[in-house]
């Protein structure tokens, strides 16, 4: 799991920390970009000085093909569709920018998952001039499923298994779900993740070929590896992760595609 590269992922890193921060007058500005066949398919872009984007262009060390790119240049804003502005504990301006990623899933769908999993400013581009931005609307509610298991209902839709495809703050995900195990792969310097699923709650190990921190022991012949936790509703998951066997101090959360 690259540490630092939590809040540069889209999907999955719109890590805020204010609604209303005091940005930097001005700065250089880098982006980092996940670019698969020649197209952007997540950016964030950051303004700050030399040193703190020297930083942020360390952490965005390529990961081999369609993954993380830096580039001294800012997000390119075609095909943008929506933008999240944050701010980072080093005082660095942040924006992640969404992006259409494919024909089939609706433009109002796609600027609501990117709306979701944003703790910052969002502003929905694509719709914002036509004055009908979608309002994203989601509860969360506990209802009992047979055998007393608890369901997740977001909407008139409840939480039935994980198996599907996720965007998540860590890379693209896709989990499969049998009986109460689940078993998952991430973009992420090929990681994956196994665990048990407790009502809407999954807990469990991931791994990864590559990371900040190794362990002591290996795990799955894996030195890359820690614990994580996630609470589901229909639509989105929200989750910790942590280093072996330490805290779960980084946060992981997911909309489903």
């Amino acid at each position: 799991m690259v540490k630092r590269a939590a809040f540069i992922l889209v999907v999955l890193a719109f890590l805020g920390l204010s609604l209303f921060p005091a940005f930097p007058a001005c700065g250089d500005t880098g982006s980092c970009r996940v670019v698969e066949q020649g197209k952007v398919m997540s950016c964030t872009e950051f303004t700050g000085d030399k040193n703190a984007l020297g930083k942020m262009k360390e952490a965005c060390s390529p990961g081999g093909a369609g993954y993380r790119t830096w580039v001294a240049a800012s997000c390119p804003r075609e095909n943008a569709i929506s933008q999240c502005t944050v701010e980072k504990k080093d005082n660095v301006k942040q924006i992640a920018y969404c992006y259409q990623r494919t024909a089939s899933i609706p433009l109002e769908k796609a600027v609501n998952s990117c709306r979701k999993i944003c703790k910052g400013i969002f502003v929905p581009l694509s719709t914002a001039k036509s004055g009908n931005a979608p309002q994203a609307k989601t509860s969360f509610q506990e209802d009992k499923a047979p055998g007393g298991a608890k369901t997740a209902t977001t909407g008139d839709t409840q939480f039935r298994e994980c198996t599907g495809e996720w965007y998540t703050s860590e890379g693209d995900m896709t989990l499969t779900q049998t009986a109460n195990q689940v078993k998952g792969k991430y973009t992420t310097d090929k990681g994956e993740v196994a665990g048990t699923l407790k009502g809407t709650e999954l807990e469990g190990y991931w791994t990864q070929d590559a990371g900040d921190e190794p362990c002591p022991i290996a795990r799955q012949g894996k030195y890359f590896w820690g614990r994580f936790k996630y609470t589901f509703t229909a639509k989105t998951f929200t989750g910790n992760w942590g280093y072996c066997e330490g805290p779960l101090d980084n946060e992981w959360t997911g909309v489903r595609k």
